[in-house]
């Protein structure tokens, strides 16, 4: 198997990435630069003003960028009226015919769903992150996506044309009824109708799910994204046509032609595993950005549990459990969740909390030996808005590495470690214990393997430091150290092998007015 195989995709985490090509291709050869011409696959259209596609073209092809953009300088082009270079025609152009598609692809009935992306300010120096907020998507993005998406579509007419039984091809397949249940009843309880017949219905009603609160609308579309199933490849041979579709692009056919140097299309988990390794990245960082900057501001509960709720924080793209009681407990008695009305209440009706609702809440994160409140009584204020005293989350992990290779380690930073992983199994279905093995000097990973949880076994006749880890940060963790068959050296979390017993309390509490 080749490293590419094993590798099978890039990984994106905050401030790093790793690339599934060697850096020589991912960062010099496959990579696109202002004014050098680049070997390519190119899909070339001839289309009308009005975004119809006249011909299509499937060719090698010598390119040549002509610059490098961002997509802020691309949208900072587009914008600026004083700007009229052919660069930025170009790109006004291309913008406006993307409109055009996008507008007919959504009229088709593909979905424009939401995802709680977040950003980060990261500081130069020290490399911890300055800012945290919600990831900006601009018409430049756009622009790119449909691009991006139309060539999809044209290659898979044409390889499904070329080897009908034998096409690798992407569908998404219809969503069930109860895989929906929670967004049907999250709507129902705010008093929205939504149709879920079809793509095209439900598009319609997500657009006309408009309430007061201006996050009312972004709420409803992340709740839908999270109920939508898996796209997955396919061969052709093996489905029949009708089964091709591609639900949330309302495409008949479609695959995966673009970027072919960041993913290897194929069947494995490696692609789902990274997406974790990203979310446990994300996490982290947001948990050291709270560190030293506890804060007061708006949530949206957004899900029920039998002892609290999910709130969604808009301003920081985050979302955490708020415990009614100390967790663990079920509520014991005092509250009670209705699932049909998606609220819950106290026992004896004197308070009471619904879906989408807003709260009020404080946000910290703790060093280990620090106090934890404990949960109180909430009271909900005149507005409606809601405020809980001192209610807890359950974030809690021990930053695994000193992750960054900031000189401290010396030659290629390898130390000997031997590192006992213990999932908090409350938060994260993913849960399991593993042992990681560093052999000293190696630049291989040398094994990985399940052990059973809460052991301490013997390793060279020296017992491995025990650490306790949030569940995605675990399986970020892990997802490295499978994804590395190579050297480990520049790679995130295993780069300065020391165990660092950095332990942050993410806190979620509100505050009484």
């Amino acid at each position: 198997m080749t490293r590419l195989q094993k590798g099978g995709t890039s990984v994106y985490l905050i401030e790093r990435r790793i690339d599934m090509l060697p850096k020589p291709l991912a960062e010099d050869i496959c990579s696109l630069r202002a004014d050098v011409e680049r070997l390519a696959f190119s899909v070339i259209w001839e289309m009308t003003p009005e975004a119809e596609i006249i011909s299509t073209k499937y060719t090698k092809s010598i390119i040549k960028s002509s610059a490098a953009l961002s997509y802020v300088e691309a949208q900072a082009r587009m914008d600026d009226s004083r700007l009229v270079d052919p660069l930025t025609k170009d790109l006004r152009n291309m913008n406006a015919l993307a409109k055009i598609m996008r507008q007919r692809r959504i009229q088709r009935g593909a979905l424009t769903l939401a995802s709680a992306e977040v950003k980060f300010q990261i500081d130069t120096e020290t490399h911890d992150p300055l800012d945290i907020g919600m990831y900006q998507i601009r018409e430049a993005n756009q622009m790119v996506e449909e691009f991006m998406l139309a060539a999809n579509v044209s290659v898979a007419e044409k390889i499904l044309k070329e080897f009908p039984e034998c096409s690798l091809l992407r569908r998404h397949p219809t969503p069930t009824k109860e895989m929906l249940g929670p967004l049907l009843r999250t709507a129902a309880a705010a008093g929205l109708n939504l149709d879920v017949t079809s793509s095209k219905a439900l598009a319609d009603s997500l657009d006309r799910a408009v309430g007061d609160d201006p996050y009312f609308n972004k709420l409803i579309r992340i709740m839908a994204t999270r109920c939508m199933t898996q796209a997955v490849y396919f061969c052709s041979g093996e489905l029949s046509p009708p089964e091709f579709l591609h639900y949330g692009l309302a495409a008949p056919l479609y695959t995966h032609f673009t970027s072919p140097i960041r993913r290897y299309a194929d069947l494995n988990y490696r692609h789902r595993n990274a997406q974790m390794a990203s979310r446990g990245s994300v996490e982290l960082h947001t948990l050291i950005y709270f560190r030293n900057r506890p804060i007061d501001t708006e949530a949206r509960i957004v899900k029920m549990r039998s002892n609290g709720f999910i709130v969604f924080v808009p301003k920081f793209g985050i979302e955490g459990p708020v415990y009614l009681t100390m967790r663990g407990d079920k509520g014991g008695g005092e509250w009670f969740v209705d699932e049909q009305q998606q609220n819950i209440r106290k026992m004896d009706g004197s308070v009471s909390y619904s879906i989408l609702q807003a709260v009020k809440i404080h946000l910290e994160s703790q060093c280990p030996g620090g106090s934890t409140p404990t949960p109180s009584t909430p009271t909900p204020t005149p507005s409606g808005g809601g405020d809980v005293g001192s209610i807890i989350t359950a974030a809690v992990f021990d930053q695994m590495l000193n992750y960054r290779n900031d000189g401290r380690c010396p030659g290629n930073g390898f130390y000997t470690y031997d590192a006992f992983i213990s999932v908090d199994r409350s938060f994260s279905g993913l849960a399991q214990a593993v042992m990681i093995q560093h052999v000293e000097g190696s630049s291989l990973l040398s094994w990985l393997k399940p052990l059973k949880p809460l052991t301490k076994p013997q390793v060279d006749g020296q017992a491995p430091t025990m650490v306790h880890m949030h569940g995605d940060i675990a399986l970020l963790g892990k997802t490295i150290a499978k994804l590395s068959a190579h050297r480990i050296n520049g790679l995130a979390l295993l780069e300065c092998n020391t165990m660092a017993e950095a332990q942050f309390n993410l806190l979620t509490t509100t505050t009484m007015a």
